[in-house]
C-alpha cells in the first residue's frame, strides 16, 4: 500500500502533466484514441478504402439528388452513418473469426453464441444501434425537408399568371380579306341613304 508521502508525491507529479506537447506526441495520442476505429469521428480510417467510400458517397448523392446545401449535408450524414455501420459489422466478423480460431470446435453454434454474449460483442452491437439511429434519423429529416421543398415549388408554379400557361390561338391561314365598309360620312353613301329614306317615306 502507498504511504501518505507517496500519494502526495504522485498527486504533485500528476498536476504537472499536460499531456503530449510535440506534434509527434499529439499525433500518437490521437491514434491511441482511435485504436479500434469503431468510434472514430473520421469518415475513412487509414486501413479503409477512400475510393470505396467515394463510390458509396456518390451513389447516395445520385439517389437522393440534394437540391441545396442543407440537403447535401444531410445526405453526407446518411452516407457517413451507413459507412460506420459497415465498419462495425466488419469488426464483429473479424472479432468472432479471431475468437473462433482455426481449431475444430465440437459445437460451433454454442461457441458463436458465447462470443456474441461477450462484453466486447455487446459493445459493438451498441455502436451499431447508435449508428443505425443516426442513419434513420437523417433519412427521415431529409424526406421531410425535400417534401416541404417540392410542395413550395408546386405552389409557386401554380401561382403563376394563367396567361403564361394558356397558349395563344394562332391566326387562321388564308383568311378572306373582306372590303372595308364605306364610312357614313362618304358623299355617295349619304346620298344613297337619303334616297332610301325618301322611298321608305313614300311607302313604295
Amino acid at each position: 500500500m502507498s504511504t501518505p508521502a507517496q500519494v502526495a508525491a504522485n498527486q504533485k507529479n500528476a498536476s504537472h502533466s499536460t499531456g503530449p506537447r510535440t506534434p509527434e506526441g499529439k499525433a500518437a495520442s490521437s491514434q491511441n484514441a482511435m485504436k479500434s476505429g469503431v468510434t472514430s469521428a473520421k469518415a475513412v480510417l487509414p486501413f479503409e478504402s477512400q475510393n470505396e467510400y467515394n463510390a458509396m458517397y456518390d451513389a447516395f448523392m445520385a439517389q437522393f439528388a440534394p437540391a441545396n446545401f442543407i440537403e447535401r449535408v444531410i445526405v453526407e450524414d446518411i452516407a457517413n452513418a451507413f459507412w460506420r455501420i459497415r465498419r462495425v459489422k466488419a469488426a464483429q466478423i473479424s472479432y468472432m473469426t479471431e475468437k473462433l480460431g482455426p481449431y475444430v470446435i465440437p459445437n460451433p453454434l454454442l461457441a458463436t453464441a458465447e462470443i456474441m454474449l461477450s462484453k466486447e460483442m455487446r459493445l459493438l452491437h451498441k455502436y451499431e444501434a447508435s449508428y443505425r439511429r443516426e442513419y434513420e434519423s437523417a433519412w427521415r429529416k431529409l424526406q421531410a425537408i425535400q417534401k416541404e421543398r417540392r410542395l413550395k415549388e408546386q405552389q409557386q408554379s401554380e401561382a403563376r399568371p394563367a396567361a403564361q400557361k394558356t397558349p395563344t390561338t394562332p391566326p387562321l391561314q388564308n383568311e378572306p380579306n373582306f372590303p372595308t365598309a364605306p364610312a357614313a360620312d362618304d358623299p355617295a353613301t349619304a346620298d344613297l341613304l337619303a334616297r332610301l329614306d325618301a322611298i321608305m317615306a313614300s311607302g313604295l
